[in-house]
């Protein structure tokens, strides 16, 4: 019974929206109709946790709570914030507020990862800068520490800050905490040997205690303290009972593990063990379920690590007792030459990794075969494999027509698509966003552009050229009046007058039909040059690309009148310094009935079109359908 409460909790907790949580309710109904088996306390439970979920309170105040590298979770007035941090705090650092705090925003994208998502996920919507704030640093073991390995080498405290804090390390062994696990796990069984398991246990948990008192106390080090209080005060209880206790106690006490890896990824590779029927099937199931795993969460498959699983957990769990030695013992020179070995085979296991998101449909249909092989069927354990092997093909298998506006924050970038992979055509790259932009594309699939379209030199459209074409293959690179003939459509580069003293009347501006509907998209062109283009061009217009990020200078009603656009884009960055967009504009637009999508607060939009029908949706979750 325990067991498939933890189960049905997981999944509440998911439940963040009003949809989702009515199919819950169903699904649950139909269950209890079905079998009866929970007890009327444990429903009490879920409903307690998910009413707790939805609180943010900690039990400290103005202190420091938890700590990563560039940022800091703090607690004031007993409500948890993020602290943006030049420097490293600790646990029990003090905080007093200086200036109200801020709402937290981030560049919200298609697959990428959104870090005011995974805040709001924990319930934390407002940070401070660290000119906001007063910290006063903590004497600790943690603090003395960390100043001791600063000082050291500096390659050699790289890697230990690396491995020994997860600072710069991204590696989804390690947000997992899975090394942390199997040290623990070597730990307790040499113990039990000599002491029996309760001692053994205990003598496991003080060591556990003492590494986060050391360094950051990490969410993996919680889960296994659960885990072994568990262990010791439930001996007799079997594995599935223990192991769905300490599940329901680590999300009771903390519901936002839900969203952390090092609480998903051993719940859900457990529940495959425990309800997988056939034994043959133990071993393979959860590399199966992991690779999926990987492609959902890290938008990639790294193949060697899957495959090679046990051995490369062994190899984090032997870095981190080496990195412990190594503050212990003078051996500079031998952990420098180890970690280079170690750094180069995973160099080497890289290597092997298929890049992308496992896309919706390939999901469902992966999902369903690894259920038909979780209950005996063999044959789709080959189904499985496949599906998973067709996501480099993603961008392949992409029926519609589709333009994106990415959210890159204060600039533009603006993805157009043809089906299955025809044409892939790039307008504009922010500086510093080129990273970004490559790492969405890769999760689409896209690894190469035709031609890369450049409307000015301006920083917030042009800044990122260099970088991103070594990043990515380009066939092409546009900065001058030029149409362009593409499957089945043509960019047609309408304003030709490129002898101007502004940069901004300057633009390339683009106007083309995709999908029944037309597109007109403005760069950062004035109000002088709007006038131009409609006196000589018949412009009408569905999907309008605002100019100049909503600024005052751009958008003439006139030309609004003109146009008579029925869907406007903003491309602008939150509370940037331009006061962007000006309520002039957004006025002119509402007054003339235009849907305006702005991604300072949508986040990144895009259009796709199907025939006649047009399906409009945002990272931040919002969708529409157009039809002409």
């Amino acid at each position: 019974m325990m067991l498939i409460v933890s189960i049905f909790l997981f999944v509440l907790l998911n439940c963040r929206n009003w949809i989702s949580f009515l199919l819950f309710v169903i699904v649950l109904v139909i269950y209890h109709n079905r079998f009866k088996k929970i007890h009327p306390v444990g429903y009490l439970f879920m409903i307690l946790v998910y009413g707790i979920s939805f609180f943010n309170f900690s039990i400290f105040d103005y202190c420091i709570i938890e700590s990563h590298e560039n940022y800091a979770i703090a607690s004031i007035d007993h409500q948890k914030v993020v602290l943006y941090t030049d420097e490293v705090y600790f646990e029990g650092d003090m905080v007093e507020y200086i200036n109200e705090p801020k709402e937290i925003s981030s560049c919200s994208n298609f697959s990428l990862f959104d870090f005011e998502s995974y805040m709001k996920k924990q319930n934390i919507i407002h940070y401070y800068d660290q000119k906001d704030v007063k910290i006063t640093k903590k004497n600790s073991l943690k603090r003395r520490l960390y100043e001791k390995i600063e000082d050291m080498d500096e390659q050699v405290s790289e890697y230990l800050k690396k491995y020994l804090y997860s600072f710069q390390n991204d590696d989804f062994m390690v947000s997992c905490g899975l090394h942390y696990s199997y040290i623990h796990s070597i730990l307790l069984d040499a113990l039990k040997k000599k002491l029996g398991n309760k001692k053994a246990r205990i003598l496991a948990s003080m060591g556990v205690l003492l590494f986060g008192v050391l360094f950051p106390f990490r969410f993996a080090l919680f889960r296994i303290l659960v885990k072994n209080l568990i262990a010791i005060l439930f001996e007799k209880k079997s594995s599935k009972e223990k192991f769905a206790l300490s599940s329901c106690i680590c999300m009771a006490f903390m519901p936002h593990c839900i969203s952390l890896s090092a609480f998903t990824l051993p719940f859900l590779l457990n529940l495959v063990t425990f309800f997988c029927i056939h034994p043959k099937s133990k071993k393979i199931l959860p590399k199966m379920l992991l690779m999926f795993y990987q492609s959902m969460m890290f938008n990639q498959i790294q193949w060697g690590s899957v495959l090679l699983f046990k051995q490369v957990r062994n190899i984090y769990g032997f870095i981190l007792i080496l990195s412990l030695m190594m503050l212990a013992l003078p051996i500079q020179g031998i952990y420098l030459m180890f970690m280079k070995w170690i750094e180069q085979i995973f160099c080497f296991l890289s290597f092997f990794k298929i890049e992308g998101k496992c896309p919706f449909f390939l999901s469902v249909l992966f999902l369903v075969s690894f259920y038909m092989y979780w209950n005996g069927k063999k044959k789709y354990s080959w189904i499985c494999v496949l599906l998973l092997m067709l996501i480099p093909l993603k961008a392949y298998l992409n029926p519609f027509y589709e333009v994106i506006f990415i959210n890159v924050g204060q600039g533009d970038c603006i993805l157009i698509r043809s089906p299955f992979n025809r044409n892939n055509i790039l307008i504009d790259l922010p500086k510093n966003q080129e990273k970004r932009v490559r790492d969405f594309l890769k999760s689409e699939g896209i690894h190469q552009i035709d031609s890369l379209i450049f409307t000015h030199d301006d920083a917030d459209h042009n800044g990122g050229k260099e970088p991103f074409l070594e990043m990515l293959s380009v066939k092409e690179v546009v900065e001058e009046p030029k149409d362009l003939n593409l499957y089945n459509f043509t960019l047609f580069s309408i304003n030709e007058n490129q002898d101007r003293k502004s940069d901004n009347d300057s633009s390339l501006v683009y106007t083309f039909q995709l999908g029944h509907l037309n597109y007109l998209l403005m760069g950062d062109a004035s109000r002088k040059t709007e006038r131009e283009l409609i006196q000589k061009f018949t412009l009408e217009c569905d999907i309008l690309k605002v100019g100049h990020h909503g600024s005052n200078t751009s958008t003439d009603p006139i030309f609004l009148q003109t146009v008579q656009p029925k869907l406007a884009v903003i491309s602008v960055g939150k509370n940037n310094r331009y006061g962007h967009p000006h309520d002039e504009v957004i006025e002119s637009l509402e007054k003339y009935g235009v849907q305006i999508y702005k991604t300072s607060d949508d986040g990144a939009v895009s259009i796709k079109s199907f025939l006649n029908f047009n399906f409009i949706t945002t990272s931040k979750g919002e969708f529409a359908i157009m039809i002409k």
